[in-house]
């Protein structure tokens, strides 16, 4: 039966993920270039307010590397982000949001034929960190930035010399045969 579930499932929404936006004749140019090669699926899923935000967003990167907003919206918080897709980009915003201790409800991540992604999370703060500590909202945006800015290239770490913090068990053999 989990098997017929699986085929019918992969049939059904197989157009979903395999068609692409080409040609919106009832748009304005420029959401139609910023639609130009996102999933079909991305117009099903999201209202035309949100898109407007999202092409809102896109703008933003004319001047700078990134884009994010987060809003607090029915009971939980959005985190939107724009920028150029690259390796692990998603599974590092992923885990500096859960480095706060937010939990991850639902995640989306989108890319047009530019190469610019839409990455979606929603996320609940269990402990009410963002809303007890207003400025943590900016410092987590922030902190994405810096996410973002080091899958992309344009963040440089400061250099500093990494200190274990367990010796390694070469030393920690080394310091035993010493000890003998």
């Amino acid at each position: 039966m989990w098997r017929v579930y699986l085929l019918a499932h992969a049939e059904l929404t197989r157009g979903l993920y395999a068609e692409r936006i080409h040609a919106l004749g009832g748009r304005r140019s420029a959401s139609r270039g910023f639609l130009e090669g996102l999933p079909v699926r991305y117009l099903r899923t999201h209202l035309d307010s949100e898109i407007d935000g999202h092409v809102e967003l896109a703008r933003q990167l004319e001047s700078r590397p990134v884009a994010i907003e987060i809003a607090h919206q029915r009971g939980a918080y959005h985190l939107t982000l724009l920028t150029r897709d690259r390796p692990g980009l998603f599974a590092a915003v992923a885990g500096a949001i859960s480095s706060f201790g937010l939990s991850i409800v639902k995640a989306e991540a989108f890319s047009n034929a530019q190469g610019i992604v839409v990455d979606t999370f929603a996320f609940s703060d269990p402990h009410r960190t963002l809303e007890l500590n207003p400025s943590e909202v900016d410092r987590l945006r922030g902190i994405v930035r810096r996410v973002v800015g080091r899958k992309t290239g344009r963040f440089e770490a400061p250099a500093r010399a990494a200190k274990p913090l367990l010796p390694s068990r070469a030393g920690a053999a080394e310091t035993a045969r010493g000890a003998e």
